[in-house]
């Protein structure tokens, strides 16, 4: 979660809500861009998880490679400007890379612009790689990531990779794959910097929110999906069809889950990357385990909480009922006082 912390339900319940958009182009302030609507959107489900769509006036139509909302590398740095009891707190965003603009009937520059992982996906790489020996998690985010900075917190440290790793060309999916084997996901946060976000339980509650104040509304679902059998498999060395298989099963029969009851339904994934035993059945019970903590999922509509950001363990209390989620999405306006939608993963029963 975005600073500022320490913020109350109530706190939220009338903040007034503004934005700043920046371009820059590499070191070059391109200045203040004047928005009529600005949306971000989050969703883990995507490779690149964060989209901003703004609306601009009809006088930034880009003229030149030096316009601001030109795509050509141009970057959107946007911030949240919100007033809480009569003190204004600026609430910072991140960057966004513009991938396209398009002039409408009226004149009005619509722009989409994408999170900094996209400069990862622009630039792969032209053949197949592995960690070098000894490297450790840093070292080795940081060669795929580049020229994204990486940052692990002083929670999860750094430490040795296992042996047997080796990569595509696609780079995003190398740090996707050594997330797996590390047990983290990747996250670019509001200072364009990549940090490993581990597996977070339901005791890292950031923030709680209440029907009483801040929830609008609230949709349950529930299916079938959820799996009591998780194969994982991947070859020693990728792209060797002569190179010995690794699979390893995680199963439970345990609670709602028991197969005379509730039957088997299994997954069977693939790991990209070529790798060892050990991280094949490390990924299978972590898998078994993140897809049965995650046991339902649900949306809920509130008020506009900026400093909400993906993978946020929160508490949500609907109808005297609290469930502890994790953001797994949301859509954020971001030039007007509103509502946000919000997708949820819960944690625990």
């Amino acid at each position: 979660m975005k600073p500022p912390f320490g913020l109350e339900e109530n706190d939220l319940a009338d903040v007034r809500v503004g934005v700043e958009v920046r371009s820059k182009r590499g070191r070059r302030d391109l200045g203040v861009v004047d928005v009529i609507t600005a949306t971000l959107e989050t969703n883990s489900d995507q490779p690149v998880p964060e989209r901003l769509s703004l609306e601009a006036p009809p006088e930034y139509l880009p003229v030149n490679e030096w316009s601001p909302l030109a795509a050509d590398g141009q970057q959107l740095h946007v911030a949240s400007l919100i007033e809480v009891r009569g003190r204004v707190f600026r609430v910072e965003h991140g960057a966004y890379l513009i991938q396209s603009w398009e002039e409408d009937a009226s004149g009005k520059i619509s722009v989409s612009a994408h999170g900094l992982l996209q400069t990862v996906v622009d630039a792969p790489w032209a053949y197949a790689t592995s960690p070098a020996a000894g490297a450790t998690l840093r070292v080795e985010a940081q060669r795929l990531a580049f020229p994204l900075p990486v940052t692990l917190s002083k929670r999860l440290g750094d430490t040795r990779l296992p042996k047997g790793l080796s990569w595509g060309r696609d780079r995003l999916d190398a740090l996707t794959d050594l997330g797996e084997a590390m047990s983290l996901r990747w996250l670019v946060r509001n200072d364009n910097s990549l940090h490993a976000v581990p597996y977070r339980s339901g005791k890292d509650v950031a923030a709680s929110y209440s029907d009483s104040v801040l929830l609008l509304g609230f949709q349950a679902r529930g299916d079938h999906e959820t799996p009591n059998r998780v194969t994982v498999w991947g070859r020693a060395r990728e792209n060797d069809e002569q190179s010995p298989i690794h699979s390893r099963t995680a199963s439970t029969s345990l609670g709602r889950f028991d197969p005379k009851f509730y039957g088997t339904v299994g997954i069977v994934e693939e790991l990209e990357a070529g790798t060892a035993p050990s991280v094949v059945s490390s990924v299978a019970n972590r898998k078994l385990s993140e897809a049965q903590r995650a046991a339902g999922e649900f949306s809920v509509e509130m008020v506009c909480d900026p400093r909400l950001e993906l993978y946020d363990v929160i508490s949500v209390k609907v109808e005297g009922v609290t469930r502890v989620v994790e953001v797994t999405g949301f859509s954020m306006p971001l030039t007007h006082e509103g509502s946000m939608g919000v997708k949820v993963r819960e944690l625990a029963w």
